[in-house]
């Protein structure tokens, strides 16, 4: 049939036949365009979104960061007076040697946890094992230990001397930004820490999670 067809129905024919498709290939390459365009400025609001998020993230961490350091150098400050005091001091009976004894307490249990370094936690606890020695005694044996404890002070206020050095936020206290691409994590849940012990009591229990301290060699 097609062979009785002249040359000028064949081709309106073959037109009749490609016009339709070129009409769906250009609406499909339309559509293909639109859905390219609109995945493409998302990804652009997303980015956007989460550079803005990561600069409030790093502009809170520089302000949670100085907060940090100061209420650090003001904690440090008052430990290194009080161990330096308690290395030298013969006045166990005083007032003022009880008092800087009971805030050494203070500050070794709780608020000292709250900033210190590893390595100056570890330096506290070498001097609180001596002072501990030392209160079970009575102090009889001071004149023996004391060499021991002005040791251990050095060591804490070298640790110390280190840890102000180190402008680093600790983990607990940075913020996260959230990608906005993915999904959100589940919430940690954090374990609680031990109680502390009751500084009213006649003898306090001074045991304190920590590694062994070095010896410092004399």
């Amino acid at each position: 049939m097609i062979t009785d067809m002249t040359t000028k129905e064949i081709i309106e024919l073959i037109a009749g036949i490609v016009t339709p498709l070129l009409a769906l290939a250009t609406v499909l390459i339309g559509i293909w365009q639109f859905n390219k365009g609109q995945r493409e400025l998302k990804d652009r609001e997303i980015n956007q979104r989460n550079f803005e998020l990561e600069k409030m993230n790093n502009q809170a961490n520089l302000e949670t960061l100085s907060k940090f350091k100061e209420l650090q150098s003001k904690l440090y400050n008052e430990t290194t007076s009080i161990i330096g005091y308690l290395a030298v001091s013969d006045d166990f009976k005083s007032a003022e040697y009880k008092a800087k004894l009971e805030r050494f307490w203070q500050l070794y249990w709780v608020e000292l946890s709250t900033v210190e370094t590893e390595d100056v936690e570890d330096a506290m606890v070498e001097f609180g094992d001596i002072l501990e020695e030392l209160q079970d005694t009575k102090f009889k044996d001071f004149e023996d230990k004391q060499d021991d404890l002005k040791n251990a002070a050095y060591d804490v206020a070298q640790a110390i001397k280190e840890s102000v050095r180190t402008w680093e936020l600790p983990e607990g206290l940075k913020g996260e930004v959230v990608n906005q691409s993915e999904t959100p994590a589940k919430p940690i849940v954090k374990s609680l820490k031990p109680k502390p012990p009751n500084f009213d009591d006649a003898k306090t229990v001074k045991t304190r999670t920590a590694k062994p301290a070095p010896v410092r060699k004399k």
